[in-house]
């Protein structure tokens, strides 16, 4: 974090070095100002053969330039000639192909790998690579270098038509063509499956002509690797990439023009015209080619005709450009492609399957002795169950998709049972951690049934089918008890009234901060630390369980999204039922204990909720103390108080008021310890007293309960 924070401090400091203007830089300015407005010396070309074929052409000529910065094409019809497009090759008079017996393949540095999809040898348009020989320094993985020249160029190592070598310094492959043979083109086609970590393997290889004796008739190297192919043309032709811009082609980087050159041009037209190509070798023609449009438009305009604004754009622009601030502008480009790289502080292990060629074979072992071995044996599902898909995978997917196919009698309910316990309390089989001989039978088999089949029907959208629940009568029903009820159905097996049941030990924790308006919305990130009171302890192999809370909207986000040790859960949530993570818990088992009226009254979490929620009530619920009990009643509990609830409230209020005025120093404790300063403008007492009346209503059995 340290390191990030000094990158991002130095990126800063660049930029703002980047973007001042200087009068140095002024001066510098002025001065590429001017060498631009020089006119550049344009020099034609003298065609040596045109050859036409439909609307593209092709122009062969030489020059006498020692080096070629940049062309145009110069048009003297009416209306102008506008090619479409243009290419450039680059040829001398005497080339010729190569010849060679052996194409190898060459992977300097340490410990890497060589993996080939593929590589095509083609000499006279025929790819004799096929009828080669191919060897290699190593083989791994099952790659046998014959893949490489097998005629199939399909990158997926699954396919097992990729070559591999072990990891070894400075692997290579090879084939043997037979005999000398006029090499045109070499295609390298690399491996593809495994993204950019798995190609990128292959950067920086090199491709070798041997001759009969074994000696290197030419060598091409790269800075890149195949993605997923690159060829490599030996016929003494170099394709030239041009950029076009505001009227001129440039080159990449200036082309050297030795003696005997003949350039090669191709270019698509709209109709017959005249026209000329001539050549420069100022580097200025680069540099105005590469000015922006709109930039070259405006250094048209002579200086004291410019805006404030355009001015200060041809500025900016010649900062992006001025060799004085090279080196800050490299530095740049390096720090941020250091954060870019930085790993992320958590990562996240993948687990995939092993190539059909790595996995183990699993046989039965008689009476459990992995000595002794029976029949091997491939992956399935029980025959008494429904039969594996038809054309599905035997993997993870398969397996996920035959436990959701609409033959499986049991996914589909155990899903619908585990939604209507969530809902109500209790499933339709109340053990929904034990479906089997153990468990109870389903109170309403036929409505579980049907309720499994509405969830296929819906396509396993739990949204709907929640909703299809909640908007049900047995659902819409009230909770009231009777004794009536109690003495015929205590757990309400029969549906015979509405839910009711505790929350859970999170949603404890977020109904007190939302009722208090602290609850946090913001979504996805790493763990939180919510406040909690201090233990001293120290975990077995770690350190203090005490932490540091966190800082901002952080503390009072969703309990969701607070940090868990396994050995110590939070405090307040284990006291609200929330298992530890030793085992997997299925069903959480409800209890009511004093300690958990504790935890609401004492805990720093809800605290800051009381005082929270007191503020509100002073700020939006109204002038008098009737008006805001009523407001932070119906914050916690939905509903407007009874009157002889509402009495009890005001009374509490006012003691809570007479208490906290005679006292300063405790008024001002209770309204901001752990919260904060008070707002501006509040009285601390009439906080403190609010804060009591939160506090009362926030332990409230109705407050925590569904119902």
């Amino acid at each position: 974090k340290k390191q990030k924070k000094d990158w991002e401090d130095e990126l800063a400091r660049l930029q703002a070095t980047l973007d001042a203007s200087t009068p140095e830089l002024e001066e510098a300015r002025r001065q590429w100002e001017a060498a631009l407005s020089r006119p550049v010396l344009w020099r034609p070309l003298h065609p040596s053969d045109v050859d036409a074929v439909g609307k593209t052409s092709a122009l062969k000529a030489e020059s006498d330039l020692g080096s070629v910065a940049a062309l145009r094409l110069e048009s003297a019809s009416e209306p102008a000639f506008a090619p479409s497009s243009l290419s450039l090759s680059v040829a001398s008079a005497e080339a010729k192909a190569p010849t060679a017996k052996v194409v190898r393949i060459e992977l300097p540095g340490k410990q890497r790998y060589l993996h080939l999809a593929e590589v095509q040898v083609f000499s006279g348009g025929e790819n004799v690579a096929l009828k080669g020989r191919a060897k290699q320094s190593t083989t791994d993985f099952g790659g046998d270098a014959r893949r490489a020249n097998d005629g199939n160029t399909n990158g997926d190592y699954n396919a097992n038509s990729v070559c591999h070598t072990s990891a070894e310094d400075n692997p290579w492959w090879e084939v043997d063509l037979g005999q000398p043979l006029p090499i045109d083109r070499v295609v390298v086609w690399n491996r593809t499956d495994g993204g950019e970590a798995i190609s990128s393997r292959t950067k920086n290889y090199k491709v070798l002509l041997l001759d009969g004796a074994r000696k290197t008739v030419e060598e091409r190297k790269t800075d890149t690797y195949p993605n997923p192919k690159t060829e490599h043309v030996y016929d003494g032709v170099r394709e030239i990439a041009l950029k076009a811009a505001g009227g001129l082609y440039v080159p990449e980087k200036p082309i050297t023009i030795a003696k005997n050159t003949i350039l090669t041009f191709r270019f698509e037209h709209p109709g017959p015209g005249k026209f000329r190509v001539t050549a420069t070798d100022d580097l200025r023609a680069r540099g105005t080619a590469e000015i922006p449009a709109d930039v070259l438009a405006l250094l048209k305009k002579a200086e004291p005709e410019r805006t404030k604004e355009e001015a200060a754009k041809i500025a900016a622009y010649h900062r992006s450009i001025a060799p004085e601030l090279a080196v800050s502008r490299d530095r740049l480009a390096a720090v941020r492609k250091q954060l870019e790289g930085q790993k992320a502080a958590i990562t996240v292990p993948v687990m995939r399957d092993l190539p059909a060629n790595r996995r183990r074979k699993t046989a039965i072992q008689i009476r459990g002795n992995f000595l002794v071995k029976g029949n091997e044996v491939s992956e399935g599902v029980p025959a008494t169950l429904h039969p594996f898909p038809e054309g599905e995978p035997k993997n993870r997917l398969g397996l996920a998709r035959w436990l959701v196919h609409p033959d499986n009698p049991l996914t589909a309910r155990i899903v619908a049972n585990r939604t209507w316990e969530q809902l109500f309390g209790v499933g339709l089989v109340s053990t929904s951690e034990d479906w089997g001989v153990r468990g109870e039978l389903p109170s309403h088999p036929e409505l579980l049934d049907w309720l499994a089949t509405e969830l296929v029907r819906g396509k396993w959208d739990l949204k709907k089918f929640v909703r299809l629940i909640v908007t049900s009568a047995v659902y819409r029903q009230s909770s009231q008890l009777t004794p009536a009820l109690i003495a015929r159905d205590p757990g309400n097996r029969l549906l015979a009234r509405g839910p009711r049941f505790r929350l859970s030990a999170e949603a404890v924790r977020d109904q007190a901060l939302a009722a208090s308006g602290l609850l946090s919305r913001k979504m996805f990130g790493p763990s939180v630390y919510p406040p909690q009171p201090k233990s001293g302890l120290s975990a077995a192999f770690s350190n203090s369980t005490d932490w540091e809370p966190s800082k901002g909207e952080d503390r009072w986000r969703r309990g969701l999204y607070t940090f868990w040790r396994r050995s110590v859960p939070y405090p307040s949530m284990a006291t609200f039922d929330a298992p530890d993570s030793f085992v997997c818990t299925v069903k959480r088992i409800p209890t009511n204990t004093p300690l958990q009226a504790l935890v609401t009254m004492n805990d720093p979490v809800y605290i800051e909720c009381c005082q929270a929620l007191a503020r509100r009530v002073v700020a939006e619920g109204g002038s008098s103390v009737r008006e805001r009990a009523i407001h932070a009643f119906r914050r916690c509990l939905a509903r407007p108080p009874h009157e002889a609830e509402l009495a009890s409230l005001v009374a509490l209020y006012e003691k809570s008021r007479a208490r906290y005025g005679a006292d300063a120093k405790k008024a001002l404790a209770m309204a901001t310890e752990p919260l904060g300063p008070v707002p501006p403008g509040a009285d601390p007492a009439e906080l403190a007293a609010w804060t009591v009346v939160g506090n009362v209503l926030i332990n409230l059995d109705e407050m925590f309960m569904k119902r």
